[in-house]
């Protein structure tokens, strides 16, 4: 089975959960603010990216088979989002604990590790920048946007 097919499924389950919310008509609210139109975008976007991890998948016959999955990688970035939601969120300001997060990811996932000429601390740099940034965006995207409190 292909690895795209779990995710437009997952997402087909998010948007039809999202589609079946109450709309809180009866309280006359703004469309805009309906509790089921992010989960409901979202789903669709899972869905979207799914489909294209499948119509990217088609190998020819001619390439290289697929790396191989860097288990321990993967297990150490589930440990780290695993520490930001359990031991970070609401102990730590939300935006420099997810920037600090999303800078281990990238490190642990070689974001920073890229061939050529530059110095190390360029190459970290890159990864620190995208993570504050990153988590700039999405605390005023929460915070200012969606309304929604962050710890």
């Amino acid at each position: 089975m292909r690895p795209g097919l779990g995710w437009v499924a997952l997402g087909a389950a998010i948007t039809l959960g999202a589609w079946r919310m109450d709309r809180l008509e009866s309280l006359n609210i703004e469309p805009w603010s309906a509790p089921g139109l992010v989960p409901g975008v979202l789903g669709l976007l899972i869905m979207v990216f799914g489909l294209a991890m499948v119509v990217s998948r088609r190998v020819s016959a001619n390439s290289d088979p697929p790396e191989s999955v860097p288990w321990a990688r993967l297990s150490g970035v589930l440990a780290i989002t695993v520490l930001f939601v359990f031991g970070a969120l609401g102990r730590l300001p939300f935006i420099p604990a997810a920037a600090a997060t999303m800078f281990v990811w990238m490190l642990m996932l070689g974001v920073a590790s890229s061939p050529g000429d530059q110095p190390r601390l360029r190459r970290l740099l890159r990864p620190a920048l995208i993570a504050v940034i990153a988590a700039l965006v999405i605390g005023h995207l929460f915070q200012d946007v969606f309304l929604v409190r962050l710890p």
